[in-house]
């Protein structure tokens, strides 16, 4: 039991100090959202929404994959100057790729964002985000060294800095001027070139001059597919967004951007799980005892991240409506099926390890293929329909095949003995709840809503505690959970 607590407590540590960073980054987002929502047209807030999106899809295109090449291949090397070469070579690689593309998309982007979204701003709004792209690079490649060296306090000082100060500017420009929407992606570009820079300095200690190239020969196989991935993963939002301004209106991307902001709470969660856990599954997967703290570690975020999908589904109306304003009010339907589709995200990152462990990386590229063809195919049916639910609808169908699918292909190449059957019961629960509730929410007064809401969401825990976890983990669990209240500061 000792060993299964002590790897709990570095896990969640590792959670909770990159939960609060990432929480932190994507904080601006959801700080500045009252703010954009109220202050900006529902068009204009839905422009923002997809430009800041757009120049996060163009960050991953250029790190090409070599964030998770680097992860991997971090620890296969002990000596440090081999580690430096893996870095610094990598590195090299993605600026040389940045001064080849950036003049050439500059060029031609007037062309080139018209073909996503249609408005007079776009050919300026699409040059400041690339403007913006490669310090987004530099930051974010810092943050992921920081990270994967466990140098935590620096970790969270470049990612916290970057927040609070960009915070800080945007709401001082809105306090005392009245901004374009020009003004907000100036501001972003400012906050990314003085942290991409800061970020810069605190990674000098890992980078030399690149030598032979031959590490970056070996990552490039483990690295394309990854590219490939994550660039698909990044360009889905871009275009779900799209196909809504196409297939509906900008008024409706605007309304669909609202509440997938309010479902990136639960992002939240996910990409601060995934954060810690990858470094973390890397290191213990030789031990012998590995697949029992895969799968406590399974069945304990399953049932955490159902009832935090349901929380936020009972609650996006009033939430909504307190940050956005009554006319984001129908917002709330694309709630669910959005966090729902992050949820399944978040377990299947845990089923598919296997994928990683046994370095086959192109593997990920089917479930990817299916999730852009789920995904486009549902929007395309269900939109015209269903306006922005049929959207979101298409969206979790898609993560629910991409999921199922690599979690699959990873116990062919890498098994281990998961415990599925419970899981998936748990998870089917949650969709039905969450969909009933999507119906109703619409239809009953809050009141009643909230009311059948809890009492839903109070019988899934329950089940799910006596599902999930026979008695001994239960008390492992419980007895690690009272531990870590005790070291709350509030609790004596």
């Amino acid at each position: 039991m000792s060993t299964q607590k002590n790897r709990l407590n570095f896990l969640l540590k590792d959670v909770a100090l990159y939960g609060v960073a990432d929480a932190l980054t994507r904080a601006i987002s959801l700080i500045t959202f009252p703010i954009l929502a109220r202050y900006y047209s529902v068009t204009e807030f839905g422009l923002i929404d997809f430009f800041m999106l757009l120049s996060s899809m163009l960050c991953i295109l250029f790190v090409f994959g070599q964030d998770t090449a680097i992860s991997r291949y971090f620890y296969e090397y002990e000596n440090k100057e081999d580690r430096k070469q893996i870095i610094s070579q990598s590195l090299f690689l993605q600026l040389i790729s940045l001064s080849v593309v950036i003049p050439i998309l500059f060029f031609f982007s007037g062309r080139i964002g018209k073909l996503f979204i249609k408005s007079s701003e776009t050919e300026v709004l699409f040059r400041l985000v690339l403007l913006q792209v490669p310090f987004m690079l530099v930051l974010n490649f810092s943050r992921n060294i920081l990270k994967w060296s466990f140098e935590r306090t620096k970790f969270l000082i470049l990612t916290a800095g970057y927040a609070l100060f960009f915070a800080i500017a945007l709401v001082g420009f809105f306090l005392f001027s009245k901004p374009t929407i020009e003004t907000f992606f100036y501001i972003s570009l400012v906050m990314h070139v003085l942290f991409g820079l800061f970020g810069f300095l605190f990674i000098k200690k890992w980078l030399a001059s690149p030598m032979n190239f031959k590490f970056l020969s070996v990552m490039m196989p483990f690295a394309i597919p990854i590219a490939i991935i994550s660039f698909l993963g990044n360009f889905n939002p871009v275009v779900e967004r799209a196909l809504t301004s196409k297939l509906l209106s900008n008024q409706e991307l605007g309304l669909y951007a609202a509440g997938a902001k309010l479902a990136a709470l639960l992002g939240m969660v996910v990409n601060a799980f995934q954060t810690a856990w990858g470094p973390f599954y890397f290191s213990i997967y030789k031990n012998k005892d590995a697949s029992i703290t895969y799968n406590i570690v399974l069945k304990s975020f399953t049932l955490f991240v159902c009832f935090i999908t349901l929380i936020l589904t009972c609650f996006a109306q009033p939430v909504l409506v307190a940050l956005a304003s009554e006319k984001y009010y129908t917002s709330s339907v694309v709630v669910f099926p959005l966090a729902a589709g992050l949820m399944v995200q978040g377990i299947c990152w845990i089923t598919e390890i296997g994928i990683g462990l046994s370095k086959k990386s192109y593997l990920n590229l089917y479930g990817y293929f299916f999730f852009v063809l789920i995904t486009m195919l549902g929007i395309f049916l269900l939109t015209p329909k269903l306006g922005i639910f049929g959207t979101s609808v298409g969206v979790m169908l898609g993560y629910f095949f991409r999921g199922v699918i690599n979690s699959c292909l990873a116990q062919k190449v890498f098994p281990l003995p998961w415990q599925f059957k419970p899981v998936i019961i748990i998870v089917f629960i949650t969709f039905m709840i969450g969909l009933l509730l999507s119906y109703l929410q619409l239809r009953l007064t809050y009141v009643h809503y909230i009311s059948i809401a809890f009492l839903c969401t109070s019988i899934l825990s329950i089940i799910g505690v006596y599902l999930l976890f026979n008695q001994y983990e239960r008390k492992m669990v419980i007895l690690f959970l009272y531990n870590q209240l005790q070291k709350l500061p509030f609790i004596k």
